[in-house]
């Protein structure tokens, strides 16, 4: 599963999400089970070389922010790895989240840095699990038209613990 958010408005970021959806699925159906860390390296390499940014002369920094699990149901463990995007467990009550590294997917800016973090979480009946693009928490509203952020989306999950996901997406919906 995945959440993705690709740079630029209009042409250029409907061309950095085909870039972005064309290299994800060759990555996925071509190469043997690789953790969500190593794809999103393998996509970072993808996207580098694709938009050439690489040469040293090329500043675009296109790229996408992107939350990433692969979930392993007969032995109830899910992997995360997250270029920008963090995710959320809640177990129980307790809420646990897991942050995504501090680069993006492309982009030449941070040369030699995309290495990713790769998680194993141990999952149970009744978990809940919530990761989105950077739409929710750059959302601006409310009467002084503020940004949602992430402390409202984790007091939000937790506040919705237990709800349907219609009920939840509800919720986040207002």
């Amino acid at each position: 599963y995945a959440a993705v958010y690709c740079t630029g408005h209009g042409v250029p970021g409907a061309m950095m999400s085909l870039i972005g959806y064309l290299l994800l699925n060759d990555i996925l159906n071509n190469d043997s089970i690789l953790t969500p860390a190593e794809v999103l390296s393998k996509l970072h390499a993808g996207v580098v070389k694709t938009l050439k940014q690489d040469d040293e002369e090329n500043k675009a920094a296109d790229g996408m922010d992107i939350a990433l699990c692969r979930i392993d149901l007969k032995n109830n463990v899910m992997e995360y790895s997250g270029a920008h995007r963090p995710l959320y467990h809640v177990r129980k009550g307790e809420l646990t989240q897991y942050k995504g590294d501090k680069f993006p997917i492309g982009g030449n800016q941070y040369k030699g840095k995309n290495s990713y973090t790769n998680y194993l979480i141990q999952i149970e009946k009744g978990d809940e699990i919530f990761f989105f693009s950077d739409g929710l928490p750059d959302q601006f509203g409310g009467p002084e038209q503020l940004k949602y952020g992430p402390n409202q989306i984790r007091t939000g999950i937790m506040e919705n613990s237990g709800k349907t996901p219609n009920e939840i997406r509800d919720y986040f919906d207002k």
